[in-house]
């Protein structure tokens, strides 16, 4: 959803209400096949994301604004499907239209939000990597890419991250034989 939202921004220059895509345009940014059930997964999906709520203290941030607020929030305002096909069912077409709350529209337009590379994501195949890589992307994105485009984290801080016990030797390795 965040790469169909910033491909809207580039376009337009601006991110506003409603968003519209269409349920191919979904399936191909997931690098999903194209089947029926698909369609009713994105439909549950975009209910759980209307009914999803976020209760804050000190968290939300405005970044027009730049304060913050305790708030109980939503983060779509509301979830539409529509659809077409003909009348055996085989060529079907859903759109769907989403309304997000003002919030994030705000801090999306403000680039307060950082949509993460999902193509880069899909390509990752351990769980692991798949765990630290909003961590990596967000701290490379503070760095701006830095001269030398590499970011460098320790065990222990990739570890606490991902709220791994941090593993330490007792002994050396030339005192294990």
């Amino acid at each position: 959803m965040l790469k169909i939202l910033s491909e809207e921004r580039g376009k337009i220059g601006q991110i506003a209400n409603p968003i519209r895509f269409s349920g191919y345009r979904m399936i191909q940014e997931l690098g999903l096949s194209r089947n029926g059930e698909i369609y009713e997964e994105i439909v549950r999906w975009g209910k759980r994301m209307t009914d999803t709520t976020i209760t804050s203290e000190k968290v939300v941030f405005r970044a027009a604004k730049k304060v913050y607020s305790d708030e109980v929030l939503h983060v779509f305002r509301s979830f539409k499907r529509t659809g077409e096909s003909n009348l055996n069912g085989t060529d079907r077409q859903e759109h769907y239209e989403v309304m997000l709350e003002d919030w994030l529209i705000e801090n999306l337009n403000q680039r307060y939000v950082i949509p993460e590379d999902f193509n880069a994501y899909k390509m990752l195949t351990r769980p692991t990597a798949k765990g630290i890589f909003g961590n990596l992307h967000l701290w490379f994105h503070a760095s701006q890419g830095g001269r030398s485009k590499r970011i460098t984290r320790s065990y222990a801080i990739c570890s606490t991250c991902r709220s791994i016990l941090i593993y330490r030797r007792s002994n050396p390795p030339w005192a294990l034989r």
